[in-house]
């Protein structure tokens, strides 16, 4: 018996997401899901929407920050872009936007662990690629047309 190597796992895992997601995808065609103004009796028991957004989003600022500390690349100038981006956007994710929320539903558990394994394992996937299983990314990479289109049309990123 032989165990997987990692670039085995982290295809393994990409391969987990695509058929969730397609299914997921279909799913909601004819589900909501049930948080927010959707939010109905049969997820079982429901907590805070503030402690369960944070809860949910924790993992993408642990599980990256930890991923970038063992990292083989994290010295590199496109490195270190990446993980400011993140950790800005992330970390307004997870300990701003919670304190932010009007709505007082509370938030089903189920929705709050789906969501949590999600964002630990896209993180994971994300970090692991980004910091170790890719090729390094050269630094004049962050003035190719992939860096800069990629970050000009994401607002979430933009300093205005």
């Amino acid at each position: 018996m032989s165990i997987m190597s990692e670039i085995e796992i982290f295809n393994f895992i990409m391969l987990i997401f695509g058929i969730v997601g397609a299914g997921v995808f279909i799913l909601l065609f004819f589900v909501s899901a049930p948080y927010g103004q959707h939010i109905r009796k049969g997820w079982g028991p429901n907590i805070n929407n503030k402690l369960g957004w944070f809860v949910m989003e924790v993992p993408t600022v642990i599980v990256f920050l930890i991923l970038y500390i063992i990292g083989e690349r994290k010295t590199s100038t496109v490195s270190i872009i990446f993980f400011v981006i993140w950790m800005l956007h992330y970390g307004q994710r997870t300990f701003i936007f919670p304190f932010l929320i009007r709505a007082k539903e509370p938030m089903p558990v189920t929705i709050i662990l789906f969501g949590f394994i999600f964002n630990g394992l896209n993180t994971y996937l994300q970090a692991r690629w980004i910091y170790t299983l890719s090729a390094p990314y050269p630094d004049d990479w962050i003035f190719s047309p992939f860096f800069i289109i990629g970050v000009s049309t994401s607002k979430r990123y933009r300093i205005e």
